[in-house]
């Protein structure tokens, strides 16, 4: 039997469309790095897009305008708003903290200037609103971003006291649970607040700063969660919530870039998502061939005549099938250590991989290779009933054209398949493999985003397809009629 198997490896092994195809997969791994590098910025920002620059079209428009004409002078306003903060931003770097600071708060000073001056002219108001403007560009001089921090954080205390004085006098439970919602929400702007103080996170575009909204953008969501709402999309969206609050505060709390994929650590996180289809391809196409091509070629009859039965034949084909998945997912992690190593050396594989564990409440890093092996564990059911699809096929119907398409369009099918289940709610459709076949959207205790199936209910629906497509090739080879052959 072990004889059998390593001759069958080293059939699938001699094949040139194999070393083709481990080639192809080199480029596109070769491809996939070259365009992290050179889209990302060093902490994993995807690099800014050049805008057109309206500039020159805002001047023209601006000399088309009379702020005298009543009729005009909002557009005017609005217009010379635009120009005029263009004009400021230009002066700074553009992933500057400055630039957001202008972008937030300075659009209202710059406005409140303009209308103050053209539209409703108020000295007062607008000498008031200049020395603000004058306040915010001494601090962008003196790189004091501390200061709109301080501001913040004495707005937020003072609203967290107006709130929960109104608390107080409040009697409705209603209007208490809307009141204690706004509480919390200042509660979390509060944290934020500190956590960038404490940590030096400046409001310049970085990895930590992006953690900061998403810290207080997800915790919003949850604040915002309907308790009362029991509905299996509500639960979903918590998850993914819950998820991303936790994993944003972990980057916060440790300053661990962990979703920077442009290193060798991101390369090999994304593996199976980037290049499945290169997995899927080289087992569609010797599964697909391996019982068929026997017939094909007529060797079907040398293999029956040595001292082997025909399950022995066929588990031995089925076996070395399988021994090519792990060869294959070696040399894709092989090829990811080698070119991503070289290109981005191998510092980031320091940093742990970051899940949220909803079977433990918790955050768990795992070390990148750990995690590799859980994620092909999970994935491992998908390609074997995708290897045993294209093996039934091609034992049934002996012809690999037939087996190789008709496995890639089950492949092929199954996101339309999927997306028809979600957007319409189609019950019955739980019975499709397609939507079992995926464990890892089980993993950590996730709920699956299709609000029919569990993980009882999947490793049921997988375990009868698996079964039908092993038997059913065993049987069907062993009552072929080799003779007429």
């Amino acid at each position: 039997m072990i004889n059998l198997i390593k001759a069958e490896i080293s059939k699938i092994f001699s094949k040139k469309n194999i070393y083709i195809l481990f080639l192809v997969m080199f480029v596109f791994v070769l491809l996939f790095n070259i365009l992290y590098k050179t889209t990302f910025d060093d902490e994993g920002m995807m690099l800014g897009v050049n805008e057109d620059n309206q500039k020159t079209y805002l001047e023209e428009e601006l000399k088309k305008l009379d702020y005298q004409n009543i009729n005009e002078v909002d557009d005017y306003v609005s217009t010379k708003t635009e120009l005029d903060v263009i004009n400021l931003l230009d002066k700074y770097d553009k992933n500057s903290w400055q630039k957001t600071i202008i972008n937030d708060k300075m659009k209202e000073v710059i406005y409140n200037i303009n209308y103050y001056t053209y539209n409703l002219e108020d000295e007062d108001k607008l000498n008031e609103t200049k020395r603000l403007y004058n306040d915010y560009i001494d601090n962008f001089t003196n790189d004091n971003w501390q200061y709109y921090v301080k501001a913040d954080l004495e707005e937020t205390n003072n609203k967290l006291l107006e709130l929960n004085n109104i608390l107080q006098n409040t009697v409705s439970n209603q209007e208490k649970e809307v009141i204690n919602k706004k509480i919390e929400e200042q509660k979390l702007y509060l944290t934020a607040l500190n956590y960038r103080l404490a940590k030096n996170i400046s409001y310049q575009d970085g990895y930590l700063n992006a953690a900061l909204d998403s810290y207080t953008g997800f915790g919003k969501l949850l604040i915002d969660y309907d308790l009362h709402d029991n509905s299996h999309d509500n639960k979903y969206e918590y998850q993914t919530n819950k998820e991303n609050f936790y994993l944003a505060k972990y980057t916060i709390e440790t300053t661990n870039n962990i979703n920077k994929y442009n290193d060798l650590r991101g390369g090999l996180f994304n593996l199976f998502e980037e290049y499945e289809i290169f997995i899927i391809l080289i087992i569609v196409i010797v599964a697909g061939s391996i019982v068929s091509e026997e017939f094909n070629k007529g060797t079907i009859k040398l293999l029956l005549i040595k001292p082997y039965t025909r399950l022995e034949i066929l588990l031995s084909k089925l076996i070395a099938c399988f021994i090519t998945i792990l060869i294959t997912i070696a040399i894709l992690i092989i090829m990811e250590l080698i070119v991503g190593g070289l290109m981005f050396g191998i510092d980031s594989l320091n940093i742990p991989i970051v899940i949220y564990n909803f079977n433990t409440d918790s955050v768990n890093t795992y070390n990148v290779f750990v995690y590799l092996l859980i994620s092909f564990v999970a994935k491992l059911p998908f390609y074997l009933i995708i290897m045993l699809l294209a093996f039934a096929s091609s034992a049934i119907f002996t012809n690999t054209s037939l087996a190789i398409i008709l496995t890639l369009t089950m492949y092929l099918a199954s996101s339309l398949i999927k997306s028809l289940a979600l957007n319409y709610n189609v019950e019955f459709m739980k019975y499709f493999i397609t939507l079992n076949w995926n464990l890892e959207q089980y993993l950590f205790g996730h709920i699956p985003k299709y609000q029919y199936i569990n993980l009882n209910f999947s490793i049921i629906i997988y375990a009868t397809y698996f079964i039908i497509l092993l038997i059913l090739p065993f049987i069907i080879f062993n009552k072929k009629n080799i003779k007429n052959i």
